[in-house]
């Protein structure tokens, strides 16, 4: 006999927990007893490991791996089933603008003497988005490449072509949550 849930109830024990632990790391004695008596490069290896679990899904790497890998290979993204989709060569290009601006604010990091302007890059960020990047793309491609806003009607609570379906340019956010047991969908 299958076990159904009917219901999951949200908490917020955990997020309270682990902020609690956070807060308690603060306190110099246990700082300096329990954090400085693990060794850097285990947690270097964590967060190394936490670097190349967060790629899977990720537009920027999925556009990286994009020339290596054949037609059959690439990951459904949206500006792939896009109709129209966008190009191929806008997808290079988008994303050579992407690695190089990420090149230069590492490169800026790497230096203690211009690491403190990092936050200035950041800033910069914005405007380069907001004001140049659209002189040398469609906004339509821009919309699909660098999907961070939510189109209107998906704001409003509309819905895509098909029922049930979201707009080319929603965000994670507004995506439907279904809950599955056993691999198939619980009904509420």
């Amino acid at each position: 006999k299958a076990e159904v849930w009917n219901k999951v109830h949200e908490q917020r024990v955990s997020g309270l927990g682990q902020s609690v632990a956070i807060g308690l790391m603060m306190i110099p004695f246990l700082l300096k007893n329990i954090l400085g008596n693990i060794p850097n490069s285990v947690l270097d290896g964590l967060f190394l490991f936490l670097g190349f679990a967060s790629f899977p899904g990720n537009q920027f790497y999925d556009r990286l791996l994009l020339p290596f890998q054949g037609r059959d290979r690439e990951t459904p993204n949206e500006y792939l089933v896009a109709d129209p989709p966008v190009k191929y060569a806008t997808i290079r290009k988008f994303t050579a603008v992407q690695l190089s601006i990420w090149c230069v604010i590492f490169g800026v990091t790497l230096y203690p003497n211009t690491a403190i302007t990092f936050p200035i890059f950041i800033a910069v960020l914005v405007p380069l988005r907001l004001k140049v990047l659209p002189k040398y793309f469609a906004v339509e491609d821009l919309e699909l490449l660098d999907s961070v806003a939510v189109a209107p009607e998906a704001e409003e609570g509309a819905s895509g072509d098909e029922e049930g379906s979201l707009p080319r340019t929603a965000s994670a956010m507004d995506m439907e949550c279904k809950i599955y047991h056993n691999g198939k969908p619980v009904e509420e």
